[in-house]
C-alpha cells in the first residue's frame, strides 16, 4: 500500500503542487510547535485549503471559524501602525479568549492534516 496520494487531474505543475503541500505541512508543524500565532496559522491554512482544492477536508473548518471570529481584530504590522495601546489591550483580551476556545481543535486539525498530507511530495525510497 502506497502512502503517496494520487495526483489530481487539475494539477498542471506537479512540483508546484508538492511544494504547496510541503508549505502547508510546515505551517501545521509551526502551529503544533507554537512557532506561529494561532490566528496567523489559521489564515495561512485557509490559503492552502483553496490553493490545493481541499474544500472537502473538514479539518480546515476550525481554521475558517477562527478567521471568521478574528477578522475584525488587529494582527501583524497593523497593530502598531493603526491601533493605540489601550485599544490593543482590549482587543488582545478578546483575541486570547478566541484562541483559548479554538486552540485544542486547531491543534488536532493540524495533526490530522500532517498525518494525511505529509507523505505528499516526499521522494520515493
Amino acid at each position: 500500500m502506497s502512502c503517496e496520494m494520487e495526483l489530481p487531474s487539475w494539477v498542471k505543475n506537479e512540483d508546484s503542487w508538492k511544494k504547496q503541500h510541503r508549505r502547508m505541512i510546515a505551517r501545521a508543524y509551526d502551529l503544533i510547535h507554537e512557532r506561529i500565532e494561532l490566528v496567523d496559522a489559521a489564515r495561512e491554512m485557509l490559503v492552502y485549503k483553496f490553493r490545493l482544492r481541499l474544500e472537502s477536508d473538514n479539518n480546515f473548518s476550525v481554521f475558517k471559524a477562527i478567521c471568521s471570529e478574528t477578522a475584525h481584530l488587529p494582527t501583524g504590522k497593523a497593530r502598531e501602525q493603526y491601533w493605540d495601546k489601550e485599544a490593543l489591550a482590549i482587543k488582545d483580551q478578546e483575541l486570547q479568549s478566541i484562541e483559548n476556545r479554538f486552540r485544542d481543535r486547531a491543534l488536532e486539525a493540524a495533526c490530522n492534516i500532517v498525518a494525511r498530507y505529509e507523505p505528499i511530495g516526499r521522494p520515493h525510497p
